[in-house]
């Protein structure tokens, strides 16, 4: 925390990109997926690639109360290349999959109950969706420690031109999915117009109530997550389904200090995607618990179109209505539950499927009977 205060004092300075970067993603590929060891126990490292991931990271394994960084990559990528970091992975027990990666700006993900990655979390969104352009600060340093067979603790500082954060993620992984508790120190450098939290991103393409004109692929339906999830302070179950606009949209939910929200894929059956090679009935649900009182504010969803899988256009954030300003600082914990499992279920109705069409069908009548309109 101390480093992230005293970082916010002084003016933002870009990550230069690697020098020893994979020339694409191939090649990256390469480096990543074969034998190479394992640091902290079962922690695997992503390789720098030109383009796409050239920013490297610094990472540290903390045993003992002692971190200590690493400086040589020697023997921790596939090939033996000394290259650089930009981001690490959590094995599991096999050591043949993994379970949770950080890579790419302040993202996260997890590949939940069903060993199937999908939608991301990242440290914050700032300025989503508002007209003058997203900002994406990094993570720029890690700190790793085993805490047990299936859990690490990772201390994280992200820097970014508004602000400076000092994160510290509890994960755990179980049968039921992945669980991360998340304790966020934000030190802003400069006023940010809209400083979302929690924030999450994730694809929708079209289901099967989009217009046709949407269905441009042979499958049934595409998408990471159906609907938006939202449960209040007052008790209210908010459900709202995901959209593929024709034209980008910012929805904003009144929540003060809500219990949870989360993107959340519903649909789990596989016959409605029939795709065996993504598996999107088996992508994880995202839920977010906040933890204390964060107040009054608001659960902003950010829409934009797609005619593609591989671009992510959903947007999610909590955003308090207290102004963010130079020199403030921010305190945020919450949980975050990755899983299979719809974390809203209980004995009220819910909504897990919708229908669009004719709201004028005919029903044939019996013989004798009036005609009916549905």
């Amino acid at each position: 925390m101390a480093q992230a205060r005293t970082l916010a004092r002084k003016p933002h300075q870009p990550i230069p990109a690697s020098t020893r970067a994979a020339a694409d993603y191939d090649a990256a590929g390469k480096l990543t997926y074969g034998d190479a060891a394992n640091i902290a126990g079962n922690i695997r490292l992503f390789p720098a690639v030109r383009n796409t991931a050239p920013k490297p990271v610094r990472i540290a394994v903390v045993e003992g109360g002692q971190a200590r960084e690493i400086v040589d990559t020697s023997g921790l990528f596939v090939g033996g290349l000394n290259t650089d970091a930009v981001g690490f992975r959590v094995m599991d027990g096999t050591n043949r999959s993994d379970w949770l990666a950080f890579q790419g700006a302040s993202y996260f993900r997890s590949s939940g109950s069903r060993d199937q990655y999908g939608l991301s979390a990242r440290a914050v969104a700032i300025d989503t969706g508002l007209a003058k352009g997203e900002e994406f600060p990094d993570f720029t340093r890690f700190w790793i420690e085993q805490t047990g067979t299936d859990s690490v603790r990772i201390y994280a500082l992200l820097d970014g031109p508004s602000l400076t954060g000092a994160y510290v993620f509890d994960c755990r992984k179980t049968a039921q999915g992945v669980t991360q508790d998340v304790t966020a120190s934000l030190f802003l450098r400069r006023d940010v117009e809209q400083l979302g939290i929690a924030a999450a991103s994730s694809m929708f393409w079209y289901d099967q109530s989009s217009p046709p004109r949407s269905r441009t692929d042979w499958r049934p339906e595409i998408h990471d997550s159906d609907g938006l999830a939202i449960w209040t302070a007052d008790g209210e179950r908010v459900w709202r389904p995901l959209e593929n606009p024709s034209v980008a949209h910012l929805h904003s939910f009144r929540a003060d200090a809500p219990k949870g929200f989360g993107l959340l894929q519903r649909d789990q059956v596989f016959a409605h995607y029939q795709d065996d090679g993504v598996f999107y009935d088996r992508r994880p649900s995202l839920w977010v618990e906040p933890r204390g009182d964060w107040g009054p504010g608001a659960v902003g969803l950010y829409e934009m179109p797609t005619s593609s899988e591989t671009l992510d256009n959903i947007a999610l954030f909590w955003r308090s209505d207290r102004p963010a300003r130079a020199g403030q600082r921010r305190d945020f914990a919450y949980r975050l539950t990755w899983t299979s499992n719809d974390p809203t279920a209980d004995r009220a109705a819910r909504c897990v499927d919708v229908y669009d069409g004719p709201g004028s069908a005919r029903v044939t009548p019996a013989a004798g009977s009036a005609q009916v309109r549905l």
